[in-house]
Formats: structure tokens, sequence, C-alpha cells
């Protein structure tokens, strides 16, 4: 079993994030069947990076797996970057249509990008939003301290 995210999915709510090449790229190279599995329910059993399981109320798991993956276009074609992002999307495309199912629910449009949108738990980084928000966040304080510490000298040359 290969997980395509690598990790456990940091959406906060749960839907499946980007990707990584390794299925896709197994799948391509072997030829090897890829079965999409979308599950529920385990996150409240084992919340996510905790050590301390949930056994009461007794937690319900679903899961349901979905028909294999058609890759047979992509295995024809070189194997170049491209190739494999599109297998890989395919996957996960696959996976989020059985987590749908499962959740009764539909997903994001978008999927969660950690790079962009940072680690809600703090595992890998804050990600480059949080960071740009950070930075603009200091240049307004900065700005304010300016503006304030300008106000005061206008009211001792005025006074």
């Amino acid at each position: 079993m290969v997980y395509p995210e690598g990790s456990i999915t940091r959406d906060p709510d749960g839907w499946p994030m980007t990707g990584k090449s390794g299925a896709a790229r197994i799948a391509l190279e072997t030829g090897c069947p890829v079965l999409p599995v979308g599950q529920w329910g385990a996150q409240r059993l084992l919340p996510p990076y905790s050590k301390k399981l949930h056994l009461l109320p007794r937690t319900r798991i679903t899961m349901s797996v979905g028909e294999p993956v058609d890759l047979e276009d992509l295995r024809a074609r070189e194997l170049t970057p491209d190739v494999v992002h599109e297998a890989a999307d395919r996957i996960l495309a696959a996976i989020t249509a059985q987590l749908e199912e499962v959740r009764g629910e539909r997903a994001p449009a978008e999927r969660y990008d950690m790079r962009v949108l940072g680690d809600p738990y703090g595992k890998y980084g804050r990600g480059t939003r949080a960071e740009e928000q950070e930075a603009r966040a200091a240049q307004e304080k900065d700005a304010q301290e300016q503006d304030s510490q300008q106000g005061t000298r206008n009211r001792r040359e005025s006074a």
C-alpha cells in the first residue's frame, strides 16, 4: 500500500492534499494497478499526530475501494515529469471521489497545498503564505511605529 500524499493530510477538513509522485511512478514503470481507497473515521479514533487512542465512544470507520485508475494511455508515453504529474492527479482524483462517496459530501475544488498554505500541525514549517502574512504584519507594525514616532516629534516641535 502506498499513500500518494506521502503523509497524513494537512487539509484542515481532512480532504486529500496535493500528492507526491511515488505511487504514480511505481504504477507507470511496473504496470501494477492502482486501487483508490477512501476511508473516513480513523481520525476520530486516533487524531493526527496524537499518541492517545479514543476508543470510547465507539468509532465507525468506513472504507471504499474503487475501480483501478486507468493509466494505460500514460504508460504508452515517455516517462516525463508532465506524464507523472498527470498520473498522480488521476490517482488523487480517484481517491477524492471515493472519499466524497464515503463522506457524502463534495470535496473543495482545489486541493490543499502545504507549500502554499502552510502546515496547520506545524510539523514542516508554516508555508509561504504564512511567511508572507508575517512579513506584511511586521511591515505594518514598523510603519505604525514610525507614524507614532513622527507624531510625537511633531507634538514636541509645536509645543
